[in-house]
């Protein structure tokens, strides 16, 4: 039900900041949408680095896979030692085979008490002969290590005696009771350049990724660096461990583009702040067609001329001031007022001098009501005015207040006019209890108060059959 106050006694509409609810809007779309990004960001990084490893992982296996493949055939040639009591019969043979199935495999040899005495192929590894791993500067702690743990250990890559760079596979023999006894070493060299071109550790480039392989140097106690890529990255590095046997390397890969490419930030950026701008214009045009429409529903109410609620105004408000009445058990006078001799104010000064006078009629009012009081044009020049009081000799006292209000002439252009008002009053509860009815009554009271030249008048039921002059 539409409501109306009745300290300003015009119809009010409800109205729709649209710029505060706009800007409410966009920045709470903006807080959602950079919410969202943020988790999806979160999100999509998390993926993107669970691929990065998934692509490390299958590198560095390849990587892992060729050298323990390689480094295992060391075994057959471990006890084709034991067998043969410390001699190789077939060195040469069962090498060439070996070297043949790992084109990276630079060469075999045995060192007999750590002391290299037998290489294949010979050619170009003769520097290497005669040399002792386990008092060389630069090899005897790794020499040392497979001795000691009397397993597999790979070492390097470092620069070769006979030149280029190797990573060495080491697999030290035991023999006799319980296999206590040291033998030596069975060595398998692998060309690294070209193991890392077998397993095209350098394609990660082609996947948009930097990389660089890593150990940590135990001699030197450093980080060295094994190979790495021309491409530069500056996001932060994803590592995936690589364990060889007696060794641990490292694999490092990093996007080019960082973890998050700027053109995708950028492009859920625009998304995002389109969003945000098309739920702030959908606001904006929904508040503007809610205060259209309020304003329409406000102009239906309310009479144009004097600003107060209209015939349809009144109806709506009316039924809301007797359930009040009803409730709180107070008396409701229904008022209906008539100005005396208006017709002929318009012919005698015009529309605008009548338009005036009611405009006047209606602000000299303002003062007088109250609280709960309204009042309405519903027409011409009739208004209807409701008031609401404790008892009847209340509504007395305010309608005698409402005449004093309206003693002093209206000054209309250059004329003065003294208002002559004919006032009907139907009470609630004590003439009815339906606004129509107590309207009708009011009318007829109008009618019995104009015919008797007097202000005003009460209802009384013997006004109902009155002729209405």
């Amino acid at each position: 039900m539409k409501k109306y106050k009745s300290d300003s006694q015009t119809s009010k509409h409800v109205y729709y900041p649209v710029n505060l609810y706009c800007i409410i809007t966009f920045l709470v779309s903006l807080s959602i949408v950079s919410l969202f990004l943020f988790i999806e960001g979160r999100s999509h990084l998390a993926i993107e680095k669970e691929r990065a490893l998934y692509i490390a992982k299958n590198y560095a296996t390849t990587l892992s896979a060729a050298i323990n493949n390689a480094s295992s055939m060391l075994y057959m040639m471990e006890a084709l030692i034991i067998q043969g009591n410390g001699h190789v019969e077939a060195f040469d043979h069962v090498s060439s085979d070996i070297i043949k199935n790992y084109p990276f495999t630079r060469n075999i040899a045995l060192a007999p008490d750590g002391i290299l005495r037998f290489i294949y192929p010979r050619e170009n590894e003769d520097l290497a002969l005669g040399h002792n791993l386990l008092k060389s500067p630069n090899r005897k702690r790794e020499a040392f290590l497979a001795q000691k743990t009397k397993q597999l250990t790979i070492s390097g890559p470092f620069p070769l005696i006979q030149g280029g760079l190797g990573v060495v596979a080491r697999l030290p023999v035991f023999w006799g009771p319980k296999r206590s006894r040291f033998w030596g070493m069975v060595c398998l060299t692998i060309n690294f350049p070209m193991l890392i071109e077998q397993t095209e550790l350098p394609h990660l480039e082609k996947l948009g990724y930097a990389y660089t392989l890593w150990r940590y140097h135990t001699e030197k106690d450093e980080k060295q660096i094994l190979s790495r890529s021309f491409l530069k990255s500056q996001a932060t590095a994803l590592e995936y461990s690589i364990q060889l046997p007696n060794a641990l390397w490292t694999l490092d890969i990093r996007p080019v583009n960082g973890w998050i490419s700027t053109d995708w930030i950028l492009l859920r950026c625009i998304m995002g702040l389109f969003i945000c701008l098309l739920l702030t214009f959908l606001t904006g045009t929904i508040c503007g067609l809610l205060n259209k429409k309020q304003l329409l529903e406000s102009i239906s109410r309310t009479d144009a001329l004097t600003q107060r609620p209209n015939r349809l105004g009144f109806s709506e408000y009316s039924a809301e001031a007797l359930l009040h009445a009803r409730l709180h058990k107070r008396v409701l006078a229904i008022c209906f007022i008539d100005m005396n001799g208006f017709k002929r104010i318009n012919d005698t000064f015009g529309h605008r001098s009548g338009d005036a006078l009611l405009s006047n009629f209606s602000l000299r009012l303002t003062p007088f009501l109250r609280k709960r009081d309204f009042l309405a044009r519903i027409g011409g020049d009739e208004f209807v005015l409701l008031l609401e009081g404790d008892s009847k000799k209340d509504i007395i006292n305010r309608m005698d207040l409402l005449l004093d209000y309206l003693q002093e002439p209206v000054l209309i252009g250059k004329e003065r006019h003294q208002l002559s008002l004919s006032i009907g009053i139907s009470l609630y509860p004590e003439n009815g209890s339906s606004m129509e009815i107590l309207l009708r009554q009011a009318d007829d009271a109008m009618y019995h108060a104009k015919s008797l030249h007097s202000p005003y008048c009460f209802f009384t039921q013997d006004m109902a059959t009155e002729d209405k002059e």
